[in-house]
């Protein structure tokens, strides 16, 4: 976290490997990762992933239009100034000129509104009881902007990674994403992958706090 990426992204990240007493443990010596992030690190990641989902760019990785990546970047700076953290490396020190490089950049490409109009046009198709444990697929179409979601019990493993791989395996290339995993709830579901429910708007609200 004192030493942000070039990128703006900020965390922490630790790896431990599992070790269980039964030599027969099929997950022996498995790797696990865990991120620590504060919310305004989390807010902004959650921004960034957003803004790759739907307008189909690996910004996660790097890559996607110049414009976008520096915006991500000087709100990440202007973030760290709230937390009295170390700025990103090329850019300002002073948050005025931060703000002024974020309006320019905003006021040329519209990259708030875009956020907004995801946030809004996200559609949620909640046709069944989902507020139970369990699996669920969420199954994200970019071009529609809509999100479907199945549900499948905790006995039901086996036929919720076989729609996985199927999903997977038929888009890999195209505008379907999807996500496997395992909540005690719907709403435990929402807090874990915000970014599938466009869940930006904190975001938003912080840096349009600042433009005004």
């Amino acid at each position: 976290m004192h030493n942000p990426k070039p990128s703006g992204y900020r965390s922490l990240h630790l790896v431990y490997k599992y070790h269980s007493e039964k030599k027969d443990a099929y997950n022996q010596n498995m790797l696990v990762e865990i991120q620590f992030r504060s919310r305004l690190q989390h807010v902004w990641a959650t921004a960034l992933e957003t803004m790759g989902l739907f307008t189909k760019q690996a910004l996660k990785a790097g890559q996607g239009a110049g414009y976008v990546k520096r915006f991500f970047v000087l709100v990440s700076s202007l973030f760290a100034m709230r937390e009295n953290c170390p700025i990103i490396p090329g850019t300002f020190k002073d948050e005025n000129e931060l703000v002024s490089e974020i309006e320019q950049i905003n006021d040329q490409y519209h990259l708030l509104e875009i956020l907004s109009a995801i946030r809004v046009a996200l559609d949620h198709e909640n046709g069944v009881k989902l507020d139970k444990k369990g699996y669920y697929v969420l199954i994200l179409n970019y071009i529609t902007r809509k999100l479907r979601i199945r549900y499948f019990s905790p006995s039901q493993i086996d036929e919720a990674n076989t729609l996985y791989t199927q999903i997977e395996s038929n888009h890999a290339e195209d505008e379907i994403d999807a996500v496997l995993v395992r909540a005690a709830s719907f709403s435990e579901l929402k807090a874990a992958y915000p970014n599938y429910f466009a869940d930006i708007g904190e975001f938003l609200d912080l840096v349009q706090a600042h433009l005004k």
